[in-house]
């Protein structure tokens, strides 16, 4: 079921691997003054040899947007305006969600870059842009970029959009002590 915001939220998804635990992932709901009004977290998975194989450079993008992605998506009680991450094969489940959808690029990074080591980019043509002093990336076949920038315009909220994902590093940690360990 899903229950609508009486205020504006924003989600921020996020995923992390590691070679020890796997893949986890974290959804951080957040007012727009930067008040959690929810968090979902995935329990890790790690990929069996075959999927290794079988998947070859697209095992990010099935575990971060299929298995985890869509797994978080699937919970959220308050329908955020957009969503943002930071990690690029998450962008590929756009295609199965309406609301606008972009990744946000740590401010060290590169448009090449992600927290994943060999990213695929073949599955999604992006589109850089500029939303509160920070650099985005939103998939060229949606109209993602322009309803972003009208929204944080409209809006205008308080919160930095790139500090949420330390929020959801902290909690990923807090909620499974083998993640900081790892």
């Amino acid at each position: 079921m899903h229950l609508k915001s009486s205020s504006p939220t924003l989600a921020f998804l996020s995923a992390r691997q590691n070679t020890e635990i796997g893949y986890v992932g974290g959804l951080l709901i957040l007012t727009l003054n930067g008040r959690p009004v929810e968090f979902h977290c995935t329990l890790p998975v790690r990929p069996t040899k075959a999927q290794e194989i079988l998947f070859g450079s697209t095992l990010d993008e099935y575990f971060c947007s299929d298995l985890i992605g869509k797994a978080l998506l699937s919970r959220v009680k308050h329908s955020p305006v957009c969503i943002l991450t930071d990690v690029l094969p998450v962008l590929s489940i756009r295609n199965g969600i309406e609301t606008p959808f972009a990744v946000i690029l740590s401010p060290e990074a590169s448009i090449e870059t992600s927290r994943f080591e060999k990213p695929s980019r073949s599955w999604v043509e992006t589109i850089a842009f500029e939303v509160a002093s920070r650099r985005l990336l939103a998939s060229a076949s949606t109209n993602d970029v322009n309803a972003i920038q009208n929204l944080w315009n409209d809006l205008q909220p308080t919160l930095d959009i790139y500090e949420p994902f330390s929020r959801i590093d902290e909690a990923l940690e807090e909620a499974h002590p083998i993640v900081k360990a790892a």
